[in-house]
């Protein structure tokens, strides 16, 4: 299952990667991006570290997004015995 908001599919852009890649250009906003023959519209660019220093992301998607970025592959949100995610969050604020 591929759950498409009304705006499409989404994505959100690392700052490290937006730089490297976009020149920090503001205007990449609202356009899109081919992943895997799936088209994705930019709506962000977070600044992070600490968290995933060791492996960093250069994009973040909605989990529901898995089968555009991966198509053919197993519905991994649907197998409840599939262990590929780690959630990490804060239990109060910092």
């Amino acid at each position: 299952m591929i759950l498409i908001t009304r705006a499409g599919l989404l994505l959100v852009l690392s700052d490290s990667y937006w730089h490297a890649h976009f020149a920090g250009d503001p205007s990449i906003l609202n356009q899109q991006v081919q992943i895997n023959g799936s088209a994705f519209t930019i709506v962000g660019v977070v600044r992070h570290s600490g968290l995933m220093d060791a492996n960093p992301s250069a994009v973040f998607l909605p989990i529901s997004m898995q089968q555009a970025v991966v198509p053919g592959k197993i519905d991994q949100l649907g197998d409840p015995l599939n262990r590929w995610l780690n959630l990490i969050g804060l239990s109060h604020p910092m």
